[in-house]
């Protein structure tokens, strides 16, 4: 019923001749302003998020009464200083992975070795090119998606502290509409060991980039890792998710496990970028479900051993 009444919504909006989605104004106010902490995707105040924030953001997005600064900042659920159809999409996505009962989880704690292939859940030594003896960022990486490219780069800092070294490449897939996947400047939000996903799937080693956007890994029928959907799998390289950035099991675990909650992660569209050699080549899969090849999990038969030194990249 929920799922119904908030795609009627939704329908309802998209086809208005008179929908102009536009900034949303109130009292003068020419741009969203920032506040403190809560429940994203929570417009209304009320602790959780259902239908009711869809139909309060469609309202803010048309000037539909008179809402206050801190209403209009819980609408910009997408942190990009406007209120649109964008944010009323965040918000399906996050009512739909049913995020919207309780407030965010905390951080984890680190997961235990796998059975093999420690690599890459950290570096097996310092990259040469960083610089031992400055003050270093809280962060030890930065990541980048460029859409263009449909690649994910993990940069390091350099001597003077800013992040130009890059020392892992990813093949991703974002979201096959251009725009769910959002430009600009995030940060890893959250993170789930498993993440239940639109449609019922599942996704490894989650980490949540920006409303209902999240790095994961290829999803799978169930939560089980020899389930995985191989006609998502062979998309990986282009745009095909509805909105988050899909990675292979291992790519998943590296962020996972080396990235954590505060890195930033930037989303450009770039063409002009170089690309990079990545660690992971996705091969084709036959067949409807099954493993990833990546998956260190000690019961996968199709897994591939990790070198046992720090990847090697460089512009191709």
């Amino acid at each position: 019923m929920k799922t119904r009444k908030v795609v009627a919504l939704l329908l309802a909006l998209l086809t208005a001749t008179s929908c102009v989605f536009m900034p949303a104004l109130a009292e003068g106010t020419a741009s969203v302003t920032t506040t403190t902490s809560f429940l994203a995707g929570d417009v209304n105040g009320d602790g959780k998020v259902d239908v009711e924030d869809v139909t309060t953001t469609r309202d803010v997005c048309f000037g539909l009464g008179k809402y206050n600064a801190e209403t209009i900042a819980r609408a910009d659920v997408n942190k990009d200083g406007l209120v649109d159809i964008n944010d009323i999409l965040a918000i399906m996505n996050i009512i739909f992975d049913g995020r919207g009962i309780s407030h965010i989880q905390p951080t984890p704690t680190p997961i235990p070795p796998l059975a093999r292939g420690e690599w890459p859940g950290g570096l097996p030594s310092t990259p040469a090119t960083m610089n031992k003896d400055v003050s270093r960022p809280k962060y030890k990486y930065r990541l980048q998606i460029n859409l263009a490219k449909q690649r994910c780069v993990a940069y390091t800092y350099d001597a003077a502290g800013k992040y130009t070294v890059p020392v892992y490449a990813m093949v991703v897939s974002t979201g096959a509409v251009y725009g769910t996947t959002p430009l600009g400047t995030h940060h890893i939000m959250e993170q789930f060991r498993w993440k239940v996903l639109n449609g019922d799937y599942w996704g490894q080693y989650s980490s949540r980039i920006v409303g209902g956007v999240l790095f994961h890994s290829v999803p799978a029928f169930q939560k089980e890792a020899n389930t995985v959907n191989y006609s998502f799998y062979n998309k990986l390289g282009s745009p095909a998710s509805s909105g988050c950035v899909r990675v292979t099991t291992a790519d998943a675990y590296w962020i996972y496990k080396n990235c954590i909650v505060g890195t930033v992660v930037e989303v450009i569209d770039d063409k002009t970028k170089p690309d990079y050699e990545t660690y992971i080549v996705p091969k084709k899969l036959v067949g409807t479900s099954g493993w990833d090849p990546t998956d260190p999990d000690a019961n996968n038969p199709l897994y591939v051993a990790w070198p046992t030194s720090f990847p090697k990249i460089w512009e191709t």
